[in-house]
């Protein structure tokens, strides 16, 4: 089934080591993952920093998509 996505969530300014509108998190989800709260990682206040890369994937395109990006 090709349920997966690849998300990014974006800066919204700034910081020592990149600039305003790059990815800080890379991620690969199905259904909500990509608006839910992660372990190690905090959700962009502003939700449209939340940018959905690719859709309808299986699980293992993926993960080769969201390796390659990292």
């Amino acid at each position: 089934m090709n349920m997966y996505y690849v998300y990014a969530y974006i800066r919204s300014k700034d910081s020592s080591t990149a600039k305003a509108g790059t990815p800080y998190y890379i991620g690969k989800g199905t259904r909500n993952r990509a608006w839910s709260k992660h372990k190690n990682n905090t959700l962009p206040e502003d939700r449209s920093r939340i940018v959905i890369l690719e859709k309808n994937l299986s699980h293992i395109g993926a993960k080769a998509i969201e390796r390659r990006l990292i």
